[in-house]
Parts: C-alpha cells; structure tokens; sequence
C-alpha cells in the first residue's frame, strides 16, 4: 500500500544484508552480502536519515558498521553529477530498444562492485513507477523488464523490485507477469486504525506472503511491524492486533490477573480477555507455560 513502509523496511533489509545482521526473528543471517539501493523517489537527505536512524541502535550498542558494503544511488546523486532529470527508465512503452541502453548503466554499476568486492550485489530497485515508463496492466510492457531481472538473476545477482499495490485488487498493481516470475512476493498493508497507535511517527504494518518458494508453514504467517523512525527500534507480532489486545498484553506482561485486568479497565468483560488471551498463546504472542503433571 501507499504509505505503508515499503522503503523503510527495504532500507532495513538492505542494512541488514550488507551487515549480516539478524532481523527480529524474520530471518537469520548466515554471512553478509553488498548491496546495491536504487532509489527512484526520494531524496538523498531523506535515505540518509532513514539509514542513520535504522543503523544507530545497533552503532550505539557498539556494533559497527561497514558502509562500505552498502550503495546507494537516489536522484540527489545523479543530479550532482550533471544527469538532470534523474533516472532514465529502465523500461519504456514501445521503446525497448531505448530501455537496453538504459538498463546498461546498471550493468555497468553491477559489473563495476563486482570487481571490486568478487561478487555481485543485492540489488533493491525502489521503485517500479519511479524508474519505468509503462503501462502497468500491459504484460509486452513489463517483458523486456523482467527479461533482464531473470538475465540477471542467472548470473547471480539477488533482486529485490518494490512496487504499489492496485487500489481494488489489493495485490501489485499491472499484469500478473511479474509475480509469475518472482520466487518470492510480500505485500505490506496499513493498519486498520482499530490497530494503530496513536500519536505514533512511524511505520505501523501488516507483512502478508502472497508468494514464496523454499520456504512455508508458519514461517509465512501474516505478521505485523512496527518502527519507531527516531529511533529506529522495530517491534514484531506475530499476528493482527488492535488497542484492546495491545493493552491486555501490557497488562498481563506486568503480571495482572484477568481479573485485576477488568478492575482496571472496566471496559473490559472476563469472557472477552480470557478469549483474546488465548489468541495470544496460539499466536506465539504470549509463551505457553508449561504444564507440571
């Protein structure tokens, strides 16, 4: 969805692979990998912040980071060197000729890290409406696009394409072509308010697998995100929530009984916390506590 976070937690993934940190207990990360950010959008202050914010929690904890594993390419920077309207379009309506040339630029830049790190890049593109010219519901139009991601994909490059969801479908926006293409698809959603904190700056999400290969069972749960932008710090659940359960979990965290629950909020009925309670439990919100026979 607009607005829910798309280039946030990209930045944060892009980081996190470049450092070969961990993220929550989304994944683990076995070793890191160079990274390559295209940002068609923003400007360079704006990622700049973001990546400050996203990196200090752990600088802060004595962690360092190696900037040199991560690229960043935004509009700011082409403009600084003289590329006046940014990015060219990596793909272009009827004009797929224009499009290669266009795309070699980005060989090049790949080629170019390789040689200097002995492997190619993590290669984010943030995202498809910024650095294309198509019409999006035309599949001879995203062809010569996904073409050249496959290409690359076949000489080792990772890659990760960020792109808006239709406001009627839900899913990404334009022909199915590109989802039958990609191993794996993710959809991030804006909370519903009933779920949200107020008075909160930062990204409050819901993370849907609409796709995936070589993976699944529960590790393809919805789940939801939520990042402080000041100070960078995400908070994971395991599943939706909204105020009522967020206040019930902050109580029963403190120890409260149901009970001593409903005298403090007496909003609150036995019957309705017990119940969200136990969601809480299947859920993984809340560990079980083992039973003593």
């Amino acid at each position: 969805d607009y607005g829910s976070g798309k280039t946030h937690l990209g930045l944060q993934l892009a980081i996190s692979i470049s450092q070969g940190w961990s993220f929550e207990d989304w994944y683990v990360a076995l070793n890191n990998r160079t990274i390559l950010y295209i940002e068609g959008e923003l400007p360079a202050t704006d990622i700049r912040d973001r990546v400050t914010s996203l990196v200090n929690p752990k600088v802060e904890r004595g962690i360092p980071f190696d900037s040199d594993n991560m690229y960043c390419l935004t509009l700011d920077d082409l403009e600084m060197h003289g590329i006046k309207y940014g990015f060219e379009p990596l793909a272009i309506s009827n004009d797929e000729e224009r499009s290669k040339r266009n795309r070699k630029i980005l060989d090049r830049m790949l080629n170019a890290i390789k040689a200097k790190t002995g492997t190619y890049p993590v290669l984010f593109l943030d995202n498809v409406t910024a650095l294309t010219s198509i019409d999006e519901n035309k599949s001879t139009d995203w062809s010569g696009l996904m073409m050249w991601l496959m290409h690359l994909k076949t000489k080792g490059v990772i890659i990760v394409f960020f792109h808006h969801t239709g406001k009627t479908t839900g899913t990404a926006s334009g022909s199915n072509l590109a989802q039958r293409l990609v191993d794996t698809h993710i959809i991030l959603k804006r909370l519903p308010e009933k779920a949200q904190f107020p008075n909160f700056d930062g990204v409050q999400c819901s993370v849907h697998f609409d796709k995936f290969r070589n993976f699944g069972g529960s590790r393809t749960n919805p789940f939801m995100l939520i990042c402080n932008k000041k100070n960078g710090k995400w908070t994971k659940y395991n599943m939706l929530m909204d105020q009522t359960d967020f206040k019930i979990l902050e109580l029963h965290n403190e120890g409260k009984s149901v009970e001593e629950m409903c005298n403090i909020e007496p909003s609150f009925k036995k019957a309705t916390v017990y119940r969200r309670l136990d969601k809480m439990k299947k859920g993984g919100v809340i560990e079980r506590q083992p039973i003593n026979l």
